[in-house]
């Protein structure tokens, strides 16, 4: 089993890995949610700031294919994020039935 950065079991395919046998409890998911939740907040604000530099960039004539090519990454990131982030949400949802 690895682990993330951020010392948390590594995810596959929407289900974290936490050894065999071993069932994600409620406390878990919700710890992951809310470095999940982290992760969604700080995509946004990247995203964000890389449109703000964008437009100054284009404001002075400077070229911002390179610019453009990140900003792509950095919104398939944050889709990943935000299905990741769901997901948590879905297997939270089902331990509390």
């Amino acid at each position: 089993m690895g682990l993330s950065a951020q010392g948390t079991p590594l995810c596959q395919g929407g289900v974290h890995l936490m050894g065999e046998g071993t069932m994600p409890d409620l406390a878990m998911e919700r710890a992951h949610l809310a470095l999940a939740e982290r992760d969604v907040i700080e995509g946004e604000d990247r995203v964000f700031r890389q449109e703000e530099l964008m437009a100054l960039m284009r404001s002075q004539g400077q070229n911002t294919a390179e610019a453009e090519a990140l900003l792509r990454v950095l919104r398939e990131t944050l889709l990943v994020w935000k299905a990741h982030r769901d997901q948590i949400l879905r297997t939270i949802a089902s331990l509390e039935t």
